[in-house]
């Protein structure tokens, strides 16, 4: 009778399969509520069919592959499909319908041609199979949780006795806030506020990461990774590994030696980091969705749950009254506290505009409201502080930064930095201080530290690969056609693909659009001259209403409003995101000029499709 179980242990593989992945976003609740989730799944279908069938083995193999392919098959379904509905409006519906009724009559095909085969040995193989990778899963999980690091607190950087007099230390860290130094993003009326309240502003302050996961370890051990890692300047930085020193690191591990009273809240998307801590402190956790189901479903037929835009807009509000008041419960404590908070803003998604009004599922990920969103938050951060001011004790320091700017772009390093101290004499402020040094300078100002200042170095993760990080100057314009040859862009197959556009389309005429960093790519490291290329079209030549050449694509150019003019046979789309690309013809272009043209994707446009969507699926709740 054992064997009847295998549905609940074949079913809940992919469950242990992502845990297995140690995303840091998953709680241990989580999965466990997910497996449960799926196991009522499981033990409802596979009755509910029987009710039909009369036979449970049968009815567990009609569900099992029912669930699988609702869960995984309509990917093959959809990069099937992919070249003729995705570039049509409105076919969701017949897209969800069309799947549902193969799979319906899929489930009749099976039981038609099975229901008088005996299924006990399937069953029993089956079971013992997924027992087996089960077990497997979990014991290679286990090994890997048990991973850790020691955090030394050197003799020689610590003073002889412990200081008198040591401050009440408020830590708030601002995702992605870029600061007072660019322009048109300068918001005056939080420089002037910040001001009037007696901070000192680092208006110059720089990140020496462009991402948390490495931004957020360097900050919090006054080092830089390829240290505390023991790797070279220059390699791949496994992102488990380097939350590893947000988890237990050299400031919360000294401040705990001397006897801080150290509380934490965050967004939910840090809760796991925050848990895994071997440091004695209090965690003031926000619960946030289910991450772990979204991450199984969010590729499936099942993706219509995903829509978790409302609850991202109240875990936001809760993040910032948390922490207000965790400020006021807290400060009347006999020990010393240290309060820390990790708010997810103004990062994406930007949920609201300057004046607090709620963003449109549609723009929380458009860029240019970027700005909106950052002086909402500022105004946020206004009040957390008036909150702290009125509450604390009078020798209080108040710390507020970003982790970073605005992540791939030049601005990646320019970030929020302002501090308040006790006596309000900021004569001693350091000169081009880097977040890797702000904690060195505040410990050995107010604990009598001795750390040594490091040198100002900075490193980019690539986007390409977030796990590979190089040395940068900041000076410089980002160069994101060298990181298409550091991580090997160009590792897919696309001479294959190449071959194969150049055979069907051979003495057509052709037009690429796009002539960015991925079309330089292709041009550098592939023979473009298989095709018939007529021109390459892209939004910069605007204006340019006749073919002419240009020396830097080695093409002629044209105006995306001109190509219809050279009547392509096809219009070849080479950049590195497709979807904004194939919106941008279909919704603006075409309707602009009254006219259209036949064209396709270079790059896979089901891969990006998959990104885009798991893009926006755990932004909204991983990070929220």
């Amino acid at each position: 009778m054992i064997y009847y179980l295998y549905p609940l242990l074949l079913c809940t593989i992919p469950v242990h399969a992502i845990f297995l992945q140690n995303l840091r976003e998953i709680e241990t609740k989580y999965y466990i509520k997910t497996l449960l989730i799926i196991t009522i799944a499981a033990i409802t279908g596979c009755f509910g069919i029987n009710i039909f069938v009369k036979n449970l083995f049968l009815s567990e193999l009609i569900f099992c592959i029912i669930f699988f392919l609702l869960l995984y098959g309509n990917n093959f379904y959809m990069r099937g499909i992919s070249n003729c509905w995705w570039e049509k409006e409105n076919t969701q519906i017949p897209f969800l319908s069309g799947y549902i009724i193969f799979n319906t009559l899929l489930a009749f095909g099976i039981y038609y041609f099975l229901r008088n085969i005996n299924l006990a040995l399937f069953s029993k193989i089956i079971f013992y199979l997924s027992l087996f990778t089960i077990v497997t899963m979990l014991l290679n999980n286990l090994n890997n949780s048990k991973k850790n690091i020691e955090i030394k607190l050197e003799e020689k950087e610590l003073p002889e006795n412990q200081p008198d007099n040591l401050p009440d230390i408020y830590h708030i860290v601002l995702d992605a806030h870029i600061g007072f130094e660019r322009q048109e993003y300068r918001d005056e009326y939080f420089y002037n506020e910040l001001k009037s309240r007696g901070f000192y502003i680092f208006e110059n302050f720089k990140s020496n990461y462009n991402v948390t996961n490495l931004s957020m370890p360097s900050i919090l051990n006054m080092d830089y990774l390829h240290n505390l890692l023991n790797k070279k300047q220059s390699g791949y930085y496994p992102i488990q590994d380097c939350c590893l020193y947000y988890i237990d690191n050299k400031l919360w591990a000294l401040l705990k030696k001397y006897n801080y009273n150290i509380n934490l809240t965050a967004f939910p998307g840090f809760n796991k980091i925050l848990q895994k801590t071997r440091i004695d402190i209090n965690k003031y956790l926000i619960d946030g969705t289910n991450i772990h189901l979204r991450a199984l479903l969010f590729p499936s037929i099942f993706e219509f749950i995903l829509n978790p835009v409302k609850k991202a807009y109240g875990i936001h509000k809760r993040v910032f009254e948390k922490y207000k008041n965790l400020c006021i419960s807290t400060s009347d404590s006999n020990q010393n506290i240290y309060n820390f908070t990790h708010i997810m803003a103004p990062h994406a998604p930007f949920l609201y505009d300057e004046n607090g009004k709620k963003l449109e599922k549609e723009e929380v990920f458009e860029h240019k409201n970027y700005f909106s969103y950052l002086k909402y938050t500022d105004k946020k951060v206004l009040d957390i502080i008036d909150t702290i001011q009125k509450t604390m004790k009078k020798n209080s320091v108040i710390v507020i930064h970003g982790d970073h700017g605005l992540h791939f772009s030049d601005y990646a390093y320019n970030a929020l930095c302002c501090v308040y101290f006790p006596d309000k004499n900021y004569t001693d402020m350091p000169q081009q201080l880097t977040a890797v040094n702000l904690f060195a300078y505040i410990l050995n100002k107010f604990f009598n530290t001795s750390y040594k200042y490091k040198t100002n170095q900075f490193y980019r993760a690539c986007m390409f690969d977030t796990s590979y990080v190089y040395e940068t100057d900041t000076n410089k314009h980002i160069d994101k056609y060298k990181e298409l040859e550091v991580v090997k862009y160009n590792k897919e197959n696309y001479q294959r693909q190449l071959n194969n556009l150049s055979k069907k389309y051979k003495n057509k005429k052709v037009v690429l659009y796009g002539a960015g960093i991925f079309f330089k790519n292709m041009k550098q490291n592939y023979d473009l001259s298989q095709l018939n290329i007529i021109a390459v079209s892209d939004k910069k030549f605007e204006g340019i209403e006749n073919p002419v050449f240009d020396e830097e694509t080695g093409y002629n150019v044209i105006a995306p409003e001109k190509i219809y003019t050279l009547k392509p046979d096809i219009v070849i789309i080479m950049t590195k995101e497709t979807i904004q690309i194939k919106k941008y013809l279909k919704n603006e272009l075409f309707k602009k000029t009254g006219k259209s043209f036949k064209y396709i994707t270079f790059r896979d446009t089901y891969k990006d499709y998959k990104n885009y969507e798991w893009f926006h699926a755990c932004s909204l709740d991983a990070t929220v």
